[in-house]
């Protein structure tokens, strides 16, 4: 029997997945990122900071079947960077998100009715600040610029009540009790409930 090896015409197996980064390893760390053309910092992309183990582009070496990769993500705090305009809201020749002119006001009577729904349904509404967070951004603390949540009035909350969510809040609430009452009714009877008569001649026998 013969056996020929050919492992030698082949590159060999990529090493120091473990020490990436340093010169004696065939591994990089590298992360997306926008190179702070639009504000962001420390290598954040879209509110995080995520670092890839990749092969250096100059190692002459492959990766193996059984090589793990392994992702490294840090959330960032949040600057401007992570937000975009609102709706019906443009960015100015500063950067600055601004309402767009509405000389119908069309878009204030919307907003009025909106709040009047939300405040229907949930008791509260949002007051924007002109910004939204981009969706998927992971940023946490920091600016911010998403719309601010506010209170609704009492008399917006009880109507809330009369909603179809209140009612049927108050549907199922109602009907536990109602297939429930007998099984309650059966623990009181079971419970040993002390006679107030004894505990009154409990208490003169004590006081004499």
């Amino acid at each position: 029997m013969i056996t020929l090896d050919f492992s030698g015409l082949h590159e060999p197996i990529c090493k120091g997945v473990d020490s990436a980064g340093k010169e004696n390893s065939d591994f990089e760390l590298w992360s997306p990122h926008d190179d702070g053309r639009h504000g962001s910092n420390d290598k954040c992309f879209l509110g995080q900071q995520v670092t890839y183990i990749r092969r250096k582009q100059d190692a002459e070496c492959f990766n193996g079947e059984d090589l793990e990769r392994v992702t490294m993500r840090v959330p960032c705090v949040c600057t401007e960077a992570d937000y975009e305009c609102d709706m019906n809201y443009v960015r100015n020749k500063a950067g600055k998100c601004e309402l767009l002119p509405d000389p119908l006001d069309k878009w204030k009577g919307r907003k009025l009715v909106e709040q009047e729904e939300d405040c229907a349904l949930e008791g509260y509404y949002y007051i924007t600040q002109g910004y939204r967070k981009i969706p998927g951004n992971k940023c946490y603390g920091g600016v911010q610029l998403e719309p601010v949540k506010k209170a609704c009035t009492s008399m917006a909350w009880i109507s809330s009540l009369f909603n179809l969510k209140g009612m049927l809040i108050a549907a199922v609430v109602g009907a536990v009790l109602f297939y429930a009452w007998p099984i309650i009714e059966m623990i009181i009877l079971v419970l040993p409930i002390p006679d107030p008569r004894s505990s009154l001649e409990k208490a003169k026998d004590l006081a004499t």
